[in-house]
């Protein structure tokens, strides 16, 4: 007997005939260790009722499902973020809603009750205009399944009559098409890419055979046909327009992927008689599920072009079932660890670590539905009190000058690991010291930098810190950016720079406080750190921070200065105003210590040019021209000097002007 209580929800979302769920199971023990790049999971609460599911989430981290309110009498859809935690999005007419799917801008799409009666709507929510009814195509009831970046919904709706449903798409400027269907009475839409091809499946005239569909919209649709079984049904589309499903209905219930070049390929099994693919990624990748021995029992799997179908095992119990997977082959799901279907779990895979348990909020129970980009996981798990919470893990291989995990005051989390330090392939490693009073996840993301400010220059890449605010100034976080030596180009530790959301963070006035929120506390040589170099910021909260240097623009010298090879001459004595330019108003404080110098050098050989223009001789200080864009600095020479000489301009982000003169 079937017994996926949470695996059994999420297949009639995605509408796994309960006839293949049925016959897939597992008996393999190959399940290891969480790996260190696992933590949670985290319980993200409820709506105030006790149960609670996160069915999908956005590469952001914006996580969406449904929960129940006060008194567990309805039901609503859901939005949470780190930082603005759980916020119910309402219903429509009715009493429930749940959400299936969110885009890349934070759009919400799933199902509303729309009224007295129980008839469900499909919805589209953003924060700008909240719930929004998409309507239908003229019965009482449909529900939106998924939703593309460009904002086009895909689900299915009643026809008038409510006799019959097809498939749908959903665009702002379109309202809501009908995909038609193949003649029979029945279809849905299930899948949506970034193009705008629609992955679903619609029955025949007969009604009791099945085929999946590509839709496009200069297209219409296309049957991907059954490779000869009576019927098809597709899950899930890529933005290559690799469609994945199963043939069933005859002898050989298989998964399938096909292809416009290649059309439909039988994917097979792992040594029984079915399986059926859920998910597919960017680069190919299927995942989904097979039976290894007759009908049961069955094991998650992974399928490539080039490797076939490969067995991910199990959590040491039957059955374990692939619900997803991102573009870096994380494949999570569900799993039963014991035979006597008692305890089930949520399990993540990865080439490097194999299936990982991610276990439990204290109870028997677990399952995750859909992993992001950065390998956030998300799901349900049970608590020790037996309900039923919406639950987050981050899995997957470990991003060099990443970490995550759940915290106490006191702890340390530093993204060194192996202490080595900072590398030329990870030129920042960052490490935070938790201050009393915090508890919760605190998470270390690299990301590729947003442009620097003008005059600046990042290190690697920006880093994303997410954790729980801190109490006070008083007691804030210590985050220590420690710098590889190749990364710094010469300048010196007091000009590194750390910048919050782009913005320059200023020195403390106290080293031991927060002040101003955030600030640099500290700056210097790692010692033993062969030139790397350290900043330490004390902050309260966390966002997106940036480590640099300036860098500027250096223009050459202008007239009356003449570059090298010119040779300037002048008499020894003169005061010569000096003028560049860096790229923009940089500031004054744009020299270090001891510029401009001179050193004696030999003439050589080269043009030369008299120096055209002095000035008087004065208190030698750098100046900046807004009109001209350019600096000067009056560099007053001396009567003793004679033969040549190089002034020498150094500027803090390491760059240097030469101009040679020679005295008479």
């Amino acid at each position: 007997m079937f017994r996926f209580s949470r695996l059994t929800k999420r297949a009639v979302r995605c509408r796994v005939p309960i006839a293949i769920l049925v016959m897939l199971a597992s008996v393999s023990t190959s399940h290891v260790a969480p790996s260190a790049a696992l933590s949670g999971p985290t319980d993200i609460g409820t709506l105030g009722g006790t149960y609670s599911r996160a069915l999908a989430v956005n590469d952001a981290g914006q996580v969406v499902g449904t929960s129940t309110i006060a008194g567990d009498a309805e039901w609503h859809a859901f939005s949470w973020t780190q930082a603005g935690g759980m916020v119910d999005l309402g219903v429509l007419a009715g009493n429930n809603s749940y959400a299936n799917a969110v885009n890349a801008s934070g759009q919400v799409v799933g199902g509303s009750t729309y009224s007295a009666s129980r008839a469900n709507h499909a919805f589209s929510w953003t924060q700008a205009g909240g719930m929004v009814d998409l309507g239908t195509l003229g019965g009482s009831s449909d529900y939106a399944q998924a939703v593309n970046d460009a904002g086009q919904v895909v689900g299915s709706s009643n026809l008038a009559g409510d006799g019959a449903s097809h498939g749908f798409s959903w665009t702002q400027s379109g309202g809501m098409v009908d995909l038609g269907s193949f003649g029979g009475s029945f279809g849905e839409a299930q899948d949506v890419n970034a193009s705008g091809q629609v992955a679903g499946t619609s029955t025949l005239v007969n009604y009791s055979q099945y085929h999946a569909y590509l839709w496009t919209q200069s297209g219409g649709k296309q049957d991907l046909g059954t490779l000869g079984n009576p019927s098809s049904q597709a899950f899930a589309v890529n933005d290559s327009g690799q469609v994945v499903g199963y043939l069933f209905g005859g002898t050989v219930n298989h998964a399938f992927s096909w292809t416009q070049a290649g059309g439909m390929v039988d994917l097979g099994t792992l040594g029984g008689n079915s399986s059926y693919a859920q998910a597919v990624n960017g680069a190919g990748q299927v995942a989904g599920t097979s039976a290894t021995t007759g009908d049961s029992p069955s094991d998650a799997f992974l399928w490539t072009q080039a490797g076939g179908m490969v067995d991910l095992g199990s959590l040491g119990g039957p059955y374990t079932v692939a619900f997803a997977i991102n573009d870096s082959g994380v494949v999570v799901g569900a799993g039963y660890t014991t035979a006597d279907f008692s305890v089930e779990h949520a399990f993540a895979w990865t080439q490097s670590d194999g299936m990982v348990d991610l276990g439990t909020l204290g109870g028997n129970r677990s399952d995750a539905s859909a992993v992001n980009a950065s390998g956030l996981a998300v799901g349900e798990a049970q608590t020790a009190s037996g309900e039923n919470h919406a639950a987050v893990w981050h899995v997957g291989p470990a991003v060099p000058g990443s970490a995550d995990q759940v915290v106490t005051g006191g702890d340390v989390v530093d993204t060194d690991t192996g202490g080595v330090g900072p590398t030329p392939a990870v030129p920042v490693q960052t490490r935070v010291v938790v201050p009393a009073g915090v508890n919760g996840e605190l998470s270390i993301t690299p990301q590729d930098p947003t442009a620097p400010p003008a005059g600046f220059a990042f290190f690697g890449k920006q880093v994303v810190i997410v954790a729980p605010p801190a109490t006070g100034p008083a007691a804030p976080y210590i985050a220590t950016f420690s710098i590889d030596a190749s990364a710094l180009g010469g300048i010196a530790p007091a000009d590194v720079q750390v910048f919050r959301n782009g913005v320059p963070v200023a020195d403390c006035t106290d080293a031991s406080q927060a002040i101003p929120d955030p600030c640099v506390a500290a700056r210097g040589l790692v010692s033993g750190g062969a030139g790397d170099a350290f900043v330490t910021v004390r902050t309260t909260h966390f966002s997106t921070w940036s480590v640099g240097r300036f860098a500027y623009t250096p223009s050459g010298f202008f007239a009356p200065v003449d570059n090298l090879p010119t040779i300037n001459t002048v008499k020894a004595g003169s005061a010569v105003p000096v003028k560049f330019g860096l790229g923009g108003n940089r500031g004054l404080n744009v020299l270090v210590a001891g510029s401009p110098s001179s050193v004696l050098v030999a003439c050589g050989s080269g043009p030369s040019d008299a120096i055209e223009q002095t000035t008087t001789a004065g208190a030698s200080s750098l100046s900046y021209d807004a009109g001209s864009a350019r600096y000067q600095y009056v560099w007053k020479t001396d009567k003793a000097w004679v033969g040549c000489r190089d002034l020498v301009v150094r500027f803090r982000d390491g760059s240097t002007l030469r101009a040679r003169f020679s005295f008479k």
